[in-house]
């Protein structure tokens, strides 16, 4: 199995959620490692892409507008995770990245491409996993509770 690889953009890239995640051994990439500082969300995607690395993002409104924008280009990309900003200390962010990423996990060409997730209140992933193969355009949002 290949495991999920992420991109952290700029709104995400805490060093110390970066140094906790790859403290339990997750491949993540900073944008200020990409060399990728003030640059628009639309290439920090299209990086993320082009590398193989599914982006990590607290800017909700611009991903959720983006991606969709990226479904009627026919774009597609290796995923997005948004996550609502200051809502969770770095230790839960990091539980709830985890989490998903192991409930993620398969075989690059067992994902759906263009996946975008989503970490916040309500649903069980559990619940999500019976929709999947009723999503019409490759969106999926899982929700922690």
């Amino acid at each position: 199995m290949s495991q999920v690889r992420l991109y952290l953009d700029e709104d995400s890239m805490r060093r110390s959620l970066v140094f906790a995640l790859r403290a339990r051994n997750l491949d993540v990439l900073t944008a200020a490692e990409a060399k990728m500082i003030n640059r628009e969300d639309d290439d920090h995607l299209a990086a993320a892409s082009a590398l193989g690395r599914t982006l990590f993002t607290h800017n909700t409104a611009d991903y959720c507008v983006l991606d969709q924008q990226w479904i009627q280009r026919k774009r597609t990309h290796s995923g997005i995770v948004v996550a609502p900003q200051q809502r969770y200390s770095v230790g839960e962010e990091m539980r709830r990245i985890m989490r998903l990423i192991s409930q993620r996990t398969a075989p690059r060409d067992a994902m759906p491409v263009g996946v975008h997730f989503q970490l916040g209140l309500g649903q069980r992933v559990d619940r999500l996993e019976a929709e999947i193969a009723d999503l019409k355009r490759q969106f999926i949002e899982f929700k922690f509770e």
